[in-house]
């Protein structure tokens, strides 16, 4: 069982409690391309610590232009809201400060046939220590969530520092 913060979530629906998921801990699956040139692990987007310096977050290999980070909770879960936090020192790109765009989608297969977007952020202008979310007032219920992020800049390093579910009730996870 993961680790798990209650918190009044004031953007949700009435009476709802968001439940902070601690997928790191929680033996869920990762997945995604931030795999890095040199030991990235998607995992480290789970740590627990918001904003981290160039090269401690999870980074896909150069030359990107989407960047994914998945997890597979092996059931579905209910989520309604996500946030994804940028590096301290460069963003959610390297060398350069585009504008940025994140989707979050959810599955039933694992995204081979079935891929729908639950919602989006952006585009925003890249920065350093950046925090940005995606809620919904209702619940998405898949087994399967990936954010997509894409840049209207040069194909570079991604940098993902952060990656917070946000569910119904600690009990299911």
């Amino acid at each position: 069982m993961g680790v798990v913060m209650r918190v009044p979530y004031a953007g949700g629906a009435q009476g709802i409690t968001a439940v902070w998921i601690d997928v790191n801990t929680a033996g869920y699956t990762i997945g995604g391309n931030y795999t890095g040139d040199s030991g990235s692990h998607p995992d480290y987007a789970f740590n627990g610590t918001e904003f981290n310096a160039l090269w401690t977050p999870p980074y896909t290999t150069s030359a990107q232009t989407e960047g994914y980070l998945s997890v597979d909770f092996g059931a579905s879960k209910k989520l309604n809201k996500v946030e994804v936090c940028s590096s301290t020192d460069q963003g959610f790109l390297y060398g350069s400060d585009p504008n940025i765009t994140f989707v979050l989608q959810g599955s039933t297969d694992n995204f081979s046939s079935s891929i729908v977007v639950l919602g989006s952020v952006g585009p925003f202008a890249d920065a350093n220590s950046l925090k940005k979310e995606i809620t919904t007032t209702t619940f998405w219920n898949y087994r399967y969530y990936r954010t997509k992020m894409t840049h209207d800049g040069s194909n570079h390093y991604m940098f993902m520092s952060q990656l917070k579910l946000w569910g119904e009730d600690a009990t299911h996870f």
